[in-house]
């Protein structure tokens, strides 16, 4: 346990938790104590018994899970780690060979899945062309495939995916979206930010599998 300076009470105490401290010499703990907003100590649920005063809030967490607070840098944790254990990573790729074997892949992987997911692919990659239909049909014309950029803001599918949101030849772009159409008049099947909207997210994997990617 930390050392605690000066008064010898805190003001609040979370027992009985999971807690991930980011710290490779003590990665979990049992408990976390604090005073005036600044923690000052963590270890086990018998460590704080010596600083809990009378006026001491005290919590016991049931084995619930405690994350050291996030500045949100807009990683959208929850939906990466649910895409993570679901979806093919394109990052890095420039090929539109490699996202074919990514795709065929995942499709092994999830035979009875009505969505196939893919994210993190780059508009800088494909020579800086806007990738098409073309590459995802050949690989799967069946069940819908959505993939999400880097960023999520442009969902790239395939045939079956137009089909199934409905969209077609004269399908008005939706208020705060954009169903991109080539020079004659086809859609490129991009899908700008609103446009993509109706896409399902995958759901929530099973603990075993989700788990370990909140881990990581």
């Amino acid at each position: 346990m930390s050392d605690v300076c000066g008064d010898s009470k805190v003001g609040l105490v979370l027992k009985n938790a999971t807690i991930w401290t980011v710290d490779v010499d003590l990665p979990r703990a049992d408990a976390v104590a604090i005073r005036r907003n600044e923690l000052v100590a963590v270890g086990r649920d018998g460590d704080m018994d010596s600083i809990i005063g009378s006026s001491t809030r005290v919590y016991d967490l049931e084995g619930r899970l405690v994350l050291p607070g996030f500045n949100d840098c807009h990683t959208h944790f929850l939906l990466y780690t649910i895409m993570s254990a679901t979806a093919f990573d394109l990052y890095g790729l420039d090929s539109l060979s490699e996202v074919q074997a990514r795709l065929a892949e995942n499709r092994g992987q999830h035979p009875h899945n009505g969505w196939l997911y893919g994210f993190r692919w780059s508009s800088h990659s494909f020579d800086g062309q806007w990738p098409t239909v073309v590459p995802l049909d050949a690989v799967e014309a069946i069940r819908p495939v959505a993939i999400f950029d880097i960023d999520f803001h442009t969902a790239w599918v395939n045939s079956p995916a137009l089909r199934r949101l409905g969209y077609g030849p004269e399908t008005p772009d939706p208020d705060g979206g954009t169903i991109v159409w080539d020079g004659n008049g086809s859609p490129t099947w991009l899908l700008l930010e609103n446009a993509h909207k109706l896409i399902p997210l995958p759901a929530r994997p099973a603990d075993d599998v989700y788990a370990p990617w909140i881990v990581e």
